[in-house]
């Protein structure tokens, strides 16, 4: 599968995948089109090998819109619970 993908620019999957999403409101079937499917799990292995959680939205929005510094603050390397007096945190934080 990701060989295909890997035949052309990464932007371009991107942007395709972008205008793919905007048309699932009147074109509800893209979302169970194989396709579909198969470019969201591609663009979310690269996202994830650069270090960013394509699972947070804004995130993976930002990285699809190649933006700078699109996940700074949540990126999934080098994190951990952070246990303050004694109760443990639902927040991460950097080690």
């Amino acid at each position: 599968m990701s060989y295909l993908f890997e035949q052309y620019n990464l932007k371009e999957w991107k942007l395709i995948y972008l205008t793919l999403h905007k048309s699932v409101l009147t074109t509800p079937e893209l979302i169970d089109m194989e396709f579909f499917n198969d470019l969201q799990k591609y663009l979310q292995s690269k996202a994830e090998k650069t270090g960013l959680e394509p699972i947070d939205h804004d995130t993976w929005i930002n990285w699809l819109n190649n933006a700078k510094n699109c996940g700074v603050s949540v990126q999934i390397m080098n994190r951990s619970i952070t246990n303050i007096r004694g109760a443990v945190l639902p927040e991460i934080t950097d080690i």
